[in-house]
């Protein structure tokens, strides 16, 4: 996608540089607009495709395996040095203000495209970008608003009832979010030990599945301080003081200076208080 349509799969494109359409539409939309007399055609393009894009019923279809040129704009656009074309892209929104009596924005997606032909396999990694983190701000998120990568369930799943479990639970999110997938699965069996049909550690492991697929089991990495820190937590929830303590023990002897395992171990010492916090 040109920077114009940048994450143009799901969200607005702004421009095309082969419209397709019924002769009746074509007519019906009249054309270019020939006011747009700037060198190069200014915001033609542009203006064209929202034209089109409002006329009624209109339905966008995006032919996947296929790519057109960009607008020929005889050097004053796409080649252009930065700060040349800075200006003549104010001089192009003005124009367009003058034309339209409003400043120049992307076209609304009125209705989802539809979508033609292969999706060739040097644009899949894009794609895939595009609908889990588009680069555009925008409030038309491609999967929903409440898509969150590192979670994944549409709709969220309820929190577990039992409270240590969903602690547990929290925990393992926040350790996946970190990619440390390995205290994921440790925090994810002691889980399982205390509430074994409980969806969601089950379901944040089958995400981990791919990467114990592709690990080296014969030169296994060392254990971070995170780790340990991460497993000492899970075990203190689960009422195993005496494993939490060597968890941070452990977590002190790769890190001296991480502050929080320290923390957590004078407080495992001290009635009351949690070691988390």
């Amino acid at each position: 996608m040109d920077e114009s349509s940048a994450d143009g799969w799901f969200l607005s494109l702004s421009e095309s540089s082969a419209l397709f359409m019924r002769r009746k539409s074509w007519e019906a939309l009249g054309g270019f607009d020939e006011r747009f007399d700037m060198p190069g055609g200014g915001l033609v393009n542009l203006d064209t495709f929202a034209r089109a894009l409002a006329l009624p019923d209109a339905r966008p279809v995006i032919l996947l395996a296929e790519a057109t040129f960009h607008q020929v704009h005889g050097g004053v656009a796409t080649n252009a040095p930065p700060e040349p074309f800075r200006q003549q892209l104010g001089q192009w929104l003005a124009q367009y203000l003058a034309i339209r009596g409003c400043a120049w924005e992307a076209p609304p997606t009125q209705h989802p495209p539809t979508y033609l032909g292969p999706l060739p396999r040097a644009a899949r990694a894009r794609l895939v970008r595009a609908a889990i983190d588009p680069v555009m701000p925008s409030s038309l998120q491609p999967l929903g608003p409440s898509f969150d990568l590192w979670s994944w369930p549409d709709p969220p799943a309820p929190p577990p009832a039992d409270p240590v479990v969903a602690a547990l639970v929290e925990l393992m999110r926040s350790e996946f979010r970190a990619g440390r997938y390995d205290a994921v699965a440790v925090i994810a069996r002691l889980a399982r030990a205390r509430a074994p049909e409980e969806h969601e550690p089950l379901r944040l492991l089958a995400l981990l599945g791919a990467y114990f697929s592709s690990r080296d089991w014969d030169s296994p990495p060392p254990r971070s301080a995170r780790f340990h820190l991460a497993v000492g937590h899970a075990y203190f929830l689960t009422g195993d003081h005496a494993s939490a303590g060597a968890e941070f023990r452990s977590a002190i002897r790769v890190d001296p200076d991480l502050v929080e395992a320290q923390r957590a171990l004078s407080r495992l010492a001290v009635p009351g208080t949690g070691a988390s916090q």
